[in-house]
This record gives C-alpha cells, structure tokens and sequence, in this order.
C-alpha cells in the first residue's frame, strides 16, 4: 500500500517555488525534492524550466553563496568544495567562477584558523610527524598541497 500523497501539477509549482524561496537551491536538489514529492520527469522538467526563468533558480547565484558558505562554516578548501558542487551537477566553469568569487585574504585567514586550531590538538613530539599529520588533515579539508606549502612555510 502507497501512502505518498500525490500532488497535482500546480501543488508542485507551489510547493517547489516555496523549496526554492526558503533557500539557495540548485538545479538537481530541486529535480531530486520533485521526484521525492513524486513529480513526472516531463513535469519536472516544466517546473524547473519555469523556476529558472522565473530566477527561482540561478546556479550562478547558488555556487557563488555555496562556496562563501562553506568556507565561512564548514572552513572547506577549493577541492572540496569543488568537488561537492561536481556531485550536485554544476558546470565546471561556475565552479571556477564561484571559487573565484571567494576572498583571497578571507581564505588564507580560514586556513590559517583551521590550521592553528588542528596543531593545537596534534600530541606528537616529532616535528616531521607533526607536519604530516597537519597537512593530511588540511588535504582532507579540501585545501591544495600549494596553499597548505605556504601555510607551513610562515
């Protein structure tokens, strides 16, 4: 027994323009919640045709606020955040721009936090093993073998 209730096309406009007002969403998040609210494929693709004209949905809009999210939250570097946005779709060249748009100084302020903050837990007295552990933990937090260089560098 099927106890989804199913939802008419205009209750799923309604409801994916509301998905969409609460929060920055992007193209395959709102195609995923549709499928979820059991949406047709033909349906869905309306509905997310109409949200982007409508600019419900701008994944410009949604990398640029994604990747100052993450870095300001969750403290991720660019390969990480690149390879989320690659997970949910989004084009190779708006992940470029949305890393770009993030601030070079607010950046290398969020690496050095995460940094200080991983040494002060580290417990090990050899100094080699010290900076491994610290750069496989900012490795695993997304930053580039480069810029974790010129971390340890200062």
């Amino acid at each position: 027994m099927n106890n989804r209730r199913t939802y008419t096309d205009a209750e799923l406009l309604a409801k994916a323009e509301q998905y969409c007002a609460r929060e920055e969403q992007c193209v395959s998040g709102v195609r995923r919640k549709l499928n979820d609210w059991g949406a047709t494929p033909a349906t869905a693709n309306t509905i997310v045709r109409h949200l982007l004209e409508e600019r419900f949905i701008d994944e410009q809009r949604y990398v640029r606020l994604y990747c100052q999210g993450k870095l300001r939250i969750q403290r991720w570097g660019r390969n990480k955040m690149a390879w989320e946005l690659r997970g949910k779709g989004i084009a190779d060249a708006l992940i470029a721009e949305g890393l770009d748009s993030l601030s070079p100084e607010e950046y290398a302020a969020t690496l050095d936090k995460v940094a200080q903050a991983k040494l002060a837990t580290l417990r090990v007295a050899d100094e080699f093993e010290k900076r491994r552990k610290l750069t496989a933990y900012l490795l695993s937090r997304g930053f580039t073998s480069e810029e974790i260089h010129t971390q340890l560098e200062r």
